[in-house]
């Protein structure tokens, strides 16, 4: 079984050489395939265990996700800040927060399984906006967590040269597929 450090780095590898966002979304595509293809090996020759697939398969896709996540952050805070409020006369960051349910949250992905999502903020208090980004633009910070989750999703199932890299469900949220995409801890 890969260590987890061994996979993070091949994903470094894998990403290291990508000159714009294409280059990155298919360097997350490849290092997938790449991954699948040595659990599934190991699989088939009978030297992994059921559950060291899954929690394999399960921790490629915390991998990509963390690193999709981090691309998408690194694109709105560039234009619009930072996430910040005012909460007890304390100036702080937003934080947001990507919970894995179903399989993924029980590291039992299969090989076709979909990724089961809840988006959450803790955006609270006062002053919920955006410090502004390089030309100044600043958004509520409502907008700014609807449009993070939109990108995230947008960067894992955008079908490219390299494939899709998840399908994702996001009904399990508080209000069901027709309720907000990002929800509160409050």
């Amino acid at each position: 079984s890969r260590p987890r450090s061994a996979r993070q780095a091949a994903l470094d590898r894998e990403l290291e050489d990508a000159a714009d966002l294409e280059d990155r979304l298919n360097a997350l595509r490849r290092f997938k395939s790449i991954e699948v293809l040595h659990l599934a090996a190991r699989d088939l020759q009978g030297l992994a265990e059921l559950d060291e697939v899954s929690r394999g398969l399960t921790e490629v896709a915390e991998l990509t996700l963390e690193r999709a996540l981090g691309m998408a952050w690194t694109e709105l805070t560039e234009r619009f800040g930072r996430p910040m409020c005012t909460e007890g006369g304390e100036r702080r960051e937003a934080g947001f927060l990507v919970a894995g349910l179903g399989k993924l949250g029980g590291a039992e992905l299969g090989y076709g399984s979909d990724l089961d999502l809840l988006f959450l903020h803790d955006s609270r208090g006062e002053d919920q906006h955006t410090e502004g980004g390089r030309k100044g633009e600043s958004m509520d910070n409502g907008r700014f967590f609807a449009r993070l989750g939109q990108r995230l999703i947008h960067f894992v199932t955008t079908l490219t040269a390299e494939g899709a890299l998840y399908s994702i469900d996001m009904r399990l949220r508080p209000g069901g597929k027709s309720g907000a995409l990002v929800a509160s801890f409050d």
